[in-house]
């Protein structure tokens, strides 16, 4: 865990010393940034700084770096890492920081304990300085006595394979070496608790701690475990009068972006302009690097009213805590963890298609939530939402019957539902196809398109023959009665047809439109569903007829039984096709597209 310009203050009187930082490499570490240049150390190499809970051993192969990982037929089993002690959080075998070799990390299994790769000078292995260090700085204004504390451990090899421990007051620019009261830390194998002081640590604005461990030409001697660290902290007694006890919070259980309500108790002066935060520790207790989750202006006690960022990671072991600005001080914690909870979170909408037209389907996809329960609703308006019936999937096929607003509202759990992003699918009319004809004896015919709407046209007039014409006329081979389609486009790619029996005898025979029927997905790729007109029984069939007239595939209606039936078009080439329906001496026609 870390604590970070925050800690809690120990009831032993008026010298009592407050925990400004904390890293016990718990939570998520933050705190803490691995392997840096600072001072001049590598990023990568033989050795690098890891977090884990190893502390058991296996064996490695033994690897020559410098001539490209050349095995050197050399194995060994470094050390177990010795169990840590009582002080420390979570022991016997917690998280802590430590040296890993390359060699070890890329072992089958690994051999992810403290261990490392000396230098023989550059023959395998050169001379390197890995470094790791606070994240951010911390404020030390309004206390003295500084110490900085740690527990380590590193066998190493004094003045060829050892540790050291810096600090900067300038944010990182320039560092100074601490040699009092050990300037290298090597020959300790089992853990030990470190305190370091120094009066220039004391009403600094910006203090960091950072640990080297270096290797230089060996003779062989040095030895595994590597410098170790873990249960960091930074702490201090307060100079001023000022106070904050933050008093207990209502419940024990927050969701992810939920309201919490942080009540504290303020004693001493507080400066005008004062600010009093409330800040939130990682899920461990640490206060490295804390989250605000809300501020109250003031110089008196009082309640922040903030909010859990949605965020924040599932965690038992939360704290929270009040600071204030001028005078700079650090209050309290609650006294009590705090459970955090996936919060709900809504995510955004993508869709297939941002205009369709009457009869099509779209897809909607929903990424970014938080949630094991979606409903899909929709809206004419986008303000007035209506749940979508069984819609509960992250991918929606949703129906094109209109304008429409959508959206999902996810839940996670037990907390309340969050709303993902709007988006609105446009419908776009279809035309309305219609045609009247002129029968002129003995064989031609004069079609009139009446159809609004329509932008390129089709006509396939029965007998092979076709014509892209608005209204053309057409001369026959042979009189006859012939089925004929106008398949109409309008301007946004919406289409719809009518089909008409014309007699070259002179009568002819008005087919009804598929304009009551829905016909969908549209376009299709493997499969069409129809919404039949009627229950057709065994009585029927349904055709698909290619624009040449030519019917492509043809099933019987005598294993329908309602009012809908799905069609395959697998193995259909790409185009655009009519859909007929015949029955009980009634034809229904619609057109689709396929991709």
């Amino acid at each position: 865990y870390s604590f970070l310009l925050f800690g809690f203050i120990l009831s032993f009187g008026l010298s009592a010393q407050t925990t400004i930082f904390s890293e016990n490499f718990e939570g998520s570490g933050a705190s803490f940034t691995l392997n840096t240049s600072d001072l001049g150390c590598t990023t990568s190499g033989d050795n690098l700084w890891v977090v884990n809970n190893v502390y058991g051993t296996g064996n490695i192969d033994v690897t020559c770096s410098n001539t490209g990982g050349t095995p050197l037929g050399i194995s060994y089993s470094p050390p177990v890492v010795a169990n840590q002690p009582t002080g420390i959080f979570n022991n016997p075998n917690s998280n802590y920081l430590h040296l890993l070799s390359t060699d070890g990390q890329n072992m089958i299994p690994p051999v992810l304990n403290s261990n490392f790769i000396f230098s023989d000078g550059g023959s395998c292995w050169s001379d390197a300085k890995n470094f790791a260090r606070m994240t951010t700085d911390v404020s030390t204004i309004g206390f003295t006595n500084i110490n900085f504390k740690f527990y380590w451990l590193c066998a190493g090899n004094p003045g060829m394979s050892d540790g050291s421990v810096y600090f900067s007051t300038d944010m990182g620019v320039s560092w100074s070496q601490v040699n009092t009261p050990i300037s290298n830390y090597s020959g300790q194998t089992s853990w030990i608790s470190q305190s370091l002081s120094n009066v220039a640590w004391a009403n600094q604005a910006n203090l960091r701690f950072g640990f080297m461990f270096k290797t230089i030409t060996d003779d062989g001697s040095s030895v595994s475990p590597g410098f170790s660290i873990d249960d960091v902290a930074i702490v201090g007694t307060p100079t001023g009068s000022a106070a904050i006890t933050t008093n207990p919070i209502t419940g024990a259980t927050f969701c992810a972006g939920a309201n919490i309500a942080v009540p504290f108790t303020a004693s001493g002066t507080f400066s005008v302009g004062n600010v009093f935060t409330a800040i939130l520790s990682d899920n461990a207790g640490n206060w490295g690097v804390p989250t605000p989750v809300g501020t109250l202006s003031g110089q008196v006690s009082g309640t922040i009213n903030g909010t859990i960022p949605v965020l924040t990671p599932v965690g038992t072991g939360y704290r929270i805590r009040v600071i204030a600005s001028n005078p700079h001080t650090i209050g309290s914690n609650n006294g009590n963890n705090l459970t955090i909870s996936a919060g709900s979170i809504g995510g955004s909408i993508s869709t297939s298609r941002d205009s369709v037209c009457p009869g099509d389907s779209l897809t909607l996809t929903l990424s970014g939530h938080v949630g094991n329960t979606i409903t899909w609703e929709t809206s004419s308006n986008g303000t007035a939402f209506n749940a979508i019936a069984g819609s509960g999937v992250t991918n929606f096929v949703a129906p094109g019957f209109a304008t429409t607003y959508y959206r999902a509202s996810v839940t996670s759990g037990s907390c309340p539902a969050a709303l993902s992003t709007v988006v609105s699918v446009i419908r776009n009319p279809s035309p309305l196809v219609g045609f009247s004809f002129v029968v002129t004896p003995p064989l031609s015919v004069t079609f009139t398109n009446t159809t609004p709407g329509g932008n390129t046209y089709f006509w396939n007039f029965g007998d092979g023959g076709n014509s892209t014409l608005p209204s053309p006329s057409h001369i026959y081979s042979s009189s006859g009665i012939y089925s004929v389609t106008l398949i109409a486009t309008s301007a946004s790619g919406c289409i719809d047809s009518i089909v008409q029996s014309v007699n070259t005898n002179g009568v002819g025979i008005e087919l009804k439109r598929l304009s009551s029927l829905t016909i969908f997905p549209n376009p299709a790729s493997d499969y069409v569903q129809c919404m039949l007109p009627h229950n057709y029984g065994t009585s029927g069939s349904i055709k698909i007829i290619d624009v040449s007239g030519k019917i492509i595939r043809e099933q019987s209606l005598n294993q329908v039984s309602g009012t809908s039936i799905q069609v395959s078009v697998n193995g259909i080439s790409s185009g655009i096709y009519s859909l007929v329906l015949e029955g009980k001496g009634i034809l229904y026609s619609g057109s689709f597209m396929i991709r």
